[in-house]
């Protein structure tokens, strides 16, 4: 009987320890999507694209891809491209690169305005991770 238990119980820590970390919104804060619903964390500094991109990663997240934030995204920029994310916040944040492109896309919450950035050098916009 206890040899089954203690199995149990290993079994069980084994699985628990190659689970993923559960992702977190540490120094950020949440944003959710009008459409679906979904919390998004976003960044309460504004920070470079690479920073953007490691910041998510230490939340166990990721930065914000235009399909996941942009609901029904079809390729659009310019206001009203990213109804999604249209709250009632007058700031930009960066998305995750389409592979192979040297620049990243930015999202302005109030408009729901889809542009591109050529610089993510350029630390004026706040990191969104999902």
């Amino acid at each position: 009987m206890h040899k089954k238990l203690l199995v149990g119980i290993l079994c069980s820590f084994l699985m628990a320890s190659s689970l993923p970390a559960f992702a977190k919104c540490d120094g950020g804060e949440t944003v959710t999507g009008v459409l679906n619903g979904h919390a998004y964390c976003k960044s309460q500094s504004m920070m470079t694209w690479w920073a953007a991109f490691a910041w998510c990663k230490y939340q166990n997240r990721e930065l914000v891809t235009l399909s996941e934030a942009c609901i029904d995204w079809r390729g659009a920029t310019g206001a009203n491209a990213c109804p999604n994310l249209m709250v009632d916040k007058d700031q930009y944040v960066w998305t995750a690169n389409p592979q192979g492109s040297n620049s990243a896309f930015l999202i302005e919450f109030t408009s729901g305005y889809v542009g591109l950035k050529h610089l993510r050098s350029y630390d004026g916009i706040y990191a969104l991770c999902y």
